[in-house]
């Protein structure tokens, strides 16, 4: 079987693909950038059937994976036979840390200096994350910086309290990937490391910082080949799908069969359920949604922040009629 090609449909200046990226670049797993634009509409996406609005959406071969959450372990399985997957430490804590790194994600939300913290920004994210549109953001982004600042002292004096150089001990593991994103995207990419009078630099956290330069920076002269969104899609859809396990839909209170017409929708929006992806249920279990468009691309969703709804009978019948 030839090894499926990723794509990762995103932007350099985004701390969930960071978190992809991370991974991807420390196993030394080959993936092209169809980079997206910073705010919607994302014609490309549209125009492969995509109409989930967050970033990333990624693929591998003809798989579609519209968060992390499914993104990540799909590339452990699937190339775990890769020397750089196989050398990762793997703990009992690392969906703990990947708690907290998603915790860490939510206050970095309220902490974003004005060089990010714009109005076309705050318009396009209001149906997101509602505390961007808060009156007072720049009034109480001084004590969300205190907040922000507890989570790097854990990580200082706690997760890299010995002498080894990761939170996993000698070499990188999971537990590294799953927190090092949101510190990295702070002190490096939006540069808050560097900010006079903001106590974040590496006299106040030498081991964190240290640590964050063992991975690699998210910087231009990194990028990885970038493709149009024409190549993109093209090569998506000519590929066969990277899993081949059996999928089904399981039991479930939602009510919903195989082959049914569904929306995916988020649950931790501002407007949840607000654009929607809609696709034909093929797979469901405790794991993941997974659907699959008229193109043949199939789109993976996390049960984690997520909620499948059935779409009525007459409508679902006019989108296949026009999808198939």
């Amino acid at each position: 079987m030839a090894v499926p090609e990723i794509i990762l449909f995103d932007y350099q200046y985004a701390p969930n693909a960071q978190r992809a990226r991370n991974l991807l670049n420390l196993c030394n797993i080959p993936y092209k950038i169809c980079e997206q634009p910073f705010v919607q509409p994302r014609p490309i996406l549209q125009d492969l059937g995509i109409t989930y609005r967050r970033i990333p959406v990624n693929s591998i071969g003809k798989d579609v994976y519209c968060d992390n959450r499914v993104f990540l372990p799909a590339i452990l399985d699937l190339f775990k036979d890769e020397p750089g997957v196989k050398a990762l430490v793997r703990g009992k804590a690392d969906y703990a840390y990947e708690a907290f790194g998603y915790r860490m994600f939510w206050v970095l939300l309220d902490i974003l200096p004005d060089t990010v913290f714009n109005e076309v920004m705050v318009k396009d994210r209001a149906d997101l994350f509602g505390g961007m549109g808060r009156e007072d953001y720049r009034e109480t982004r001084p004590s969300n910086i205190e907040a922000f600042k507890e989570f790097l002292d854990i990580i200082e004096n706690e997760f890299l309290a010995g002498d080894e150089p990761f939170i996993a001990g000698e070499k990188p593991g999971i537990a590294d990937l799953q927190v090092v994103w949101i510190p990295k995207f702070a002190l490096e990419t939006i540069a808050y490391s560097s900010m006079d009078g903001q106590g974040m630099g590496a006299a106040s956290y030498p081991k964190l910082h240290a640590w964050l330069k063992r991975f690699e920076d998210h910087t231009p002269e990194n990028e990885r080949e970038k493709i149009s969104g024409e190549e993109a899609s093209r090569r998506v859809l000519a590929q066969s799908y990277a899993e081949t396990r059996s999928l089904g839909v399981e039991a479930n209170l939602e009510g919903v069969c195989e082959g049914d017409v569904v929306d995916v929708v988020t649950t931790d929006d501002t407007r949840p359920g607000n654009m929607a992806q809609r696709g034909r249920l093929v797979g469901l279990d405790r794991r993941e949604i997974v659907v699959v468009l008229g193109n043949g691309g199939r789109v993976h969703f996390s049960r984690i922040g997520y909620a499948i709804k059935k779409v009525a009978e007459k409508e679902a019948e006019e989108w296949l009629e026009r999808q198939w």
